[in-house]
């Protein structure tokens, strides 16, 4: 299995709901630290 990252076009991104890896992080974060918040919020 590759561990290469493939960065989307940025205008792609603007419109996405997880634009960054950043905010798939965070998003990851919360679901560790906060598991019925996150599905709450989401």
């Amino acid at each position: 299995m590759s561990k290469e990252i493939y960065t989307p076009n940025p205008n792609f991104a603007k419109g996405a709901a997880i634009d960054s890896m950043d905010a798939y992080w965070n998003l990851q974060n919360k679901a560790i630290e906060d598991y019925e918040g996150f599905w709450k919020d989401f």
